[in-house]
């Protein structure tokens, strides 16, 4: 074989062999670094929700840091209240509790929110829960005539509750009253705790109102 035939046969085996490694470039690596692009994708996907996972337990306890609880010995519940905020218990039942701010007169009349434990009608102890809610304070309370409102709300411990307001005529004068939220005892009788507002128009005291009842759950 001459020489120029040679060199060209040496040239076109070069570039077979070159085109070869090329080709096997172009095909594996792409397949050896889609898992690792993947990967990169998807990690931060996984710690965000870590770190969602671990903030969001955190930020239901910061909700009421600095605050204070009430815990009804007698009949096993508790509500938390603002620390600026003060509680009387009922001397005589012990069924319940009235709050007001420090910073008010020391009296009855200066209780904004109440709670305690009331008992039904003896011909309503076994309408089930959610069907009591729409007629208990036209049951219990003179002057309360009918529902005007209720809404369903869940507590930070998952019990299930109702805030209703209610017509009210009292003394020849209609009107709306506060809120009161129900949520069942569970015993036979069909009691139930009551958590009243006696805010107003006051948007700060409602405010605190709503996020007590939030906290509200039963001790066992």
């Amino acid at each position: 074989m001459d020489k120029p035939t040679t060199i060209i046969l040496t040239a076109v085996i070069t570039l077979v062999i070159l085109g070869s490694a090329l080709g096997a470039y172009i095909f594996f690596v792409p397949i050896v670094l889609a898992p690792q692009a993947e990967n990169q994708n998807q990690q931060p996907a996984v710690q965000r929700e870590e770190q969602q996972a671990n903030i969001q337990p955190g930020r239901q306890e910061d909700s009421y840091a600095g605050w204070e609880t009430y815990a009804n010995e007698k009949y096993g519940f508790e509500i938390k209240y603002p620390l600026d905020w003060v509680y009387r218990e009922y001397p005589d039942t012990k069924q319940g509790a009235g709050f007001r701010l420090k910073s008010s007169p020391d009296d009855v009349g200066s209780e904004v929110v109440n709670i305690s434990l009331r008992s039904r009608p003896v011909n309503f102890q076994k309408v089930p829960f959610e069907d009591y809610v729409k007629e208990a304070a036209s049951q219990e309370i003179e002057g309360f005539m009918s529902s005007a409102s209720i809404e369903k709300v869940t507590t930070q411990s998952g019990l299930v509750g109702y805030r209703t307001t209610w017509n009210v005529s009292a003394h020849q004068t209609a009107g709306i009253s506060g809120l009161i939220t129900y949520f069942d005892t569970g015993d036979k009788a069909g009691d139930t705790v009551q958590i009243t507002s006696g805010c107003g128009d006051d948007k700060k005291c409602a405010e605190v109102y709503n996020k007590m009842i939030m906290s509200f759950k039963f001790m066992n």
